[in-house]
C-alpha cells in the first residue's frame, strides 16, 4: 500500500476489518497510530514501523492473525491495551529497553509466543497481559516490578516456575490460574494476600512457601492444585531471634 505525501498520523480504526490487506510500510514521517488501526486485518502479515513512532496504541493490531513478528522501533515506551490481542502466530518479540507501560491484555491469546524480555523499566503487569499464552514457557520480571494484575498470565499452560522480585506487593485475582505446568513459584516477603483463584488449577503445584506477612488467602486460591500436599509460612530471622529469646527467658525463670 502507497500513502500520499503528507500527514503523520494514521487515524483510530482507519483499516480496521480491512481482510485483505498483506503488507504495508508506513511512510518515516508517521509518529502515531490510532486505536485499531489495524485490527481484524487477518491477512497482514508484515508490517514496518517508522522509527518516529513511540506508542502502540489499543488494539492497533488485536486480531491479526498471520503477524507473526514486528520490529518495534526503540523509541517506543507504551504497549497499549489488546494492541497484539488475538496474534496467534506471532512467536517472538523484542521490546525496546524504554518501554514502561504494557497494558492490559496486550499480549492476550498470543498462543504461539513462547518467550519475552520485559524491559528493566515496566512496573506493573497489568490484567490479561499474558492470558491464554499456551506456548509461554519463561518470563523474567525487572526488579521494578510491584503489582501482577488479574488473570494476568491466566492459562500460561507452558510456564513451568516464577521467581517474582522482592517489590512485589500484590498478586491479583486468578494471576497464575490454569497454568498446569507450574511446580514452583518464589513468593516475596511483600506478599499480603493470596487473591481469589490466584493459583487455582495449577496442577503440579506441589509444595508453596507463604511469606510471614500473609494474613488473607482468597475463595479457590488453590482450587484443583492436584499435588498440593506442603504450604508452610515463612517466619522472618527477627521473628525466630525474639522466640529464642523468650525461650531463654523461660529456662531462667
Amino acid at each position: 500500500m502507497h500513502f500520499p505525501d503528507g500527514g503523520t498520523n494514521i487515524g483510530d480504526g482507519a483499516f480496521d476489518g480491512c481482510e485483505l490487506l498483506s503488507s504495508i510500510r508506513l511512510p518515516d514521517r508517521v509518529t502515531e497510530i490510532g486505536k485499531s488501526a489495524f485490527r481484524n486485518c487477518i491477512l497482514l502479515s508484515s508490517i514496518l514501523l517508522p522509527d518516529g513512532v513511540t506508542e502502540i496504541g489499543h488494539g492497533v493490531f488485536d486480531g491479526c492473525k498471520l503477524l507473526s513478528s514486528i520490529h518495534l522501533p526503540d523509541g517506543v515506551t507504551k504497549i497499549g491495551h489488546g494492541a497484539f490481542g488475538n496474534c496467534i502466530l506471532l512467536s517472538s518479540i523484542r521490546l525496546p529497553d524504554g518501554v514502561t507501560e504494557i497494558g492490559h491484555g496486550a499480549f492476550g491469546h498470543c498462543i504461539l509466543l513462547s518467550s519475552i524480555l520485559l524491559p528493566d523499566g515496566v512496573t506493573e503487569i497489568g490484567e490479561c497481559v499474558f492470558v491464554g499464552c499456551k506456548l509461554l514457557s519463561s518470563i523474567h520480571f525487572p526488579d521494578r516490578v510491584t503489582d501482577i494484575g488479574n488473570y494476568a498470565f491466566n492459562g500460561c499452560s507452558s510456564l513451568s516456575s516464577i521467581r517474582l522480585p522482592d517489590g512485589v506487593t500484590e498478586i491479583g485475582d486468578s494471576a497464575f490460574s490454569n497454568c498446569k505446568s507450574l511446580s514452583s513459584i518464589h513468593l516475596p516477603d511483600g506478599v499480603t494476600e493470596i487473591g481469589k483463584c490466584v493459583f487455582g488449577g495449577c496442577e503440579l503445584l506441589s509444595s508453596i512457601l507463604l511469606p510471614d506477612g500473609v494474613t488473607d488467602i482468597g475463595n479457590s486460591a488453590f482450587r484443583n492444585c492436584l499435588l498440593l500436599s506442603s504450604i508452610k509460612k515463612k517466619i522472618k530471622k527477627e521473628t525466630r531471634g525474639r522466640k529464642r529469646k523468650a525461650q531463654r527467658g523461660n529456662k531462667k525463670e
